[in-house]
């Protein structure tokens, strides 16, 4: 894929000798411009195009990114003196002030803005927060999320972050709280759905016998299936989702009448916890509707 065909964003554009003077001269002015003059047959120019787009994302607006295609904008790049591509410069106030010339790397681009006094906007105490989650840094996760509860009381996507914490720590209780605290329609979203779905599931274990002694009633009774369905679910619980998912399958071939359905069920609730997008649930699907059939 070209740069120019890369997905732009409210801060990035292709421009042209026409449009030059007013899109990057003029708005120079007022704010950054980073000029990005490239090829379609160089290289380097798909490393660097996707970074410097993302960093214009990033940066929220603090500068904007013009992107020229020298092979259609030849008057352009002469005007420049653009020898080689990659080559970038920086437009502050009508004039190019800085540059470079060739691939960089990201750290490299963001030192040459904050010399410029282009820094992005400041994170929020919630991305933050949202950011440690997933990261697995969980104290660090509450204490940023309740922060940013505390700054928006009933903010949807705090509130289901504490609440995907407290499932992370095997918390019942403050999970729960958490989503009880949510309107009918701030439930709704997939993530919330998810916390449902885990404590719908840690429902089926809750005060049953643990992990190795479901083994060991497997070892003398394989065909236990209520011994197996627990068994599964502990093993989502644990972290692994493959055998989870085969285990459920296999109790749902064997006995569509155990628990009502059940292995089908907790199909469903095991789909709502890992997300649509999880390459599993696709496979597991397809698996459970042949056996529908």
């Amino acid at each position: 894929m070209e740069p120019s065909e890369m997905n732009a964003n409210a801060h990035s554009f292709d421009v042209t000798i026409q449009d030059f003077p007013d899109r990057v001269i003029q708005s120079s002015h007022t704010q950054p411009v980073l000029v990005d003059f490239w090829a379609t047959w160089c290289g380097p120019c798909k490393t660097l195009t996707p970074i410097l787009e993302q960093l214009a994302e990033d940066y929220g607006g603090a500068f904007l990114l013009a992107k020229v295609d020298i092979d259609k904008e030849a008057a352009l790049a002469n005007h420049h003196g653009v020898r080689s591509v990659p080559t970038v410069l920086l437009y502050k106030g009508g004039q190019p002030v800085d540059g470079f010339t060739g691939a960089q790397p990201e750290g490299a681009i963001r030192a040459l803005l904050a010399h410029h006094g282009i820094e992005p906007p400041p994170i929020s105490a919630l991305d933050e927060g949202l950011q440690a989650l997933e990261s697995g840094r969980l104290d660090a996760a509450q204490r940023l999320l309740e922060t940013a509860l505390a700054e928006e009381p009933g903010n949807t996507q705090a509130t289901v972050g504490l609440a995907r914490l407290a499932a992370a720590r095997g918390d019942v209780k403050a999970a729960r709280d958490q989503l009880e605290a949510l309107t009918e329609v701030q439930r709704q979203s997939p993530e919330a759905g998810a916390v449902s779905a885990w404590l719908e599931l840690n429902a089926f274990i809750a005060d049953g016998p643990p992990p190795q002694a479901l083994q060991d009633m497997l070892q003398k009774w394989p065909d236990d299936l209520e011994a197996g369905f627990r068994l599964a679910i502990w093993r989502l619980l644990a972290g692994d989702a493959e055998a989870s998912v085969a285990d459920l399958l296999a109790i749902m071939q064997k006995d569509r009448q155990f628990r009502d359905d059940g292995a089908r069920k907790a199909l469903l609730l095991v789909f709502d916890y890992l997300g649509a997008s999880h390459p599993l649930v696709r496979k597991a699907r397809g698996r459970m509707a042949m056996l529908l059939n």
